[in-house]
């Protein structure tokens, strides 16, 4: 049970795998203001501040437990921290944030005695080329497949326009969903 309520805080899951010299994504954890009881006199603001300065202004700030891809959002500035704070706080106890990383894919394995029981892929929305049509047609015809949602896909930075090569793959979301 112990194991279980770990691997389902994701800060507590940092702390756990950093103590054990193990590599992991960090995750500062920051408790809702209605519980100032039991964090410093300071609050959270200054600190998660400090913690977005340190990992370069991009930041994904989301539920502290199990969100399923839920309830998260990128931060890139000064901003944004504090509106997505707001936000997520209105039905998440406590946050945390972890620095933005460019995945391109994420496997996970649950170990038992040293022998896998459980491995997992999470994996980015995308559509792949066929030489011919542009970004956006290929999007709209997945989406019209329901091979893509209709909803939360991150097409900023990328060129609709563009005709991606024959089996190229393009991202079109920047979380990573259980696969």
């Amino acid at each position: 049970a112990s194991s279980q309520r770990i691997a389902n805080d994701k800060a507590a899951t940092f702390d756990v795998l950093e103590a054990a010299g193990l590599a992991a994504v960090p995750h500062r954890l920051f408790m809702h203001p209605r519980f100032l009881a039991f964090m410093s006199v300071e609050g959270n603001w200054r600190a998660m501040r400090e913690a977005f300065e340190a990992v370069g202004g991009a930041a994904v700030l989301k539920a502290n437990e199990g969100t399923g891809g839920m309830e998260l959002a990128r931060v890139r500035s000064e901003a944004e921290p504090e509106l997505a704070t707001q936000r997520l706080f209105n039905t998440s106890r406590a946050l945390a944030l972890s620095p933005f990383l460019k995945i391109a894919s994420e496997t996970r394995f649950v170990l038992l005695d040293g022998v896998c029981v459980l491995a997992y892929g999470k994996e980015r929305a995308s559509v792949t080329g066929d030489g011919r049509s542009t970004l956006l047609a290929l999007i709209a015809g997945a989406v019209a497949r329901g091979a893509l949602p209709a909803t939360g896909l991150d097409l900023s930075g990328l060129d609709l326009a563009a005709i991606p090569n024959r089996d190229a793959t393009v991202a079109v979301q920047w979380r990573h969903n259980l696969g």
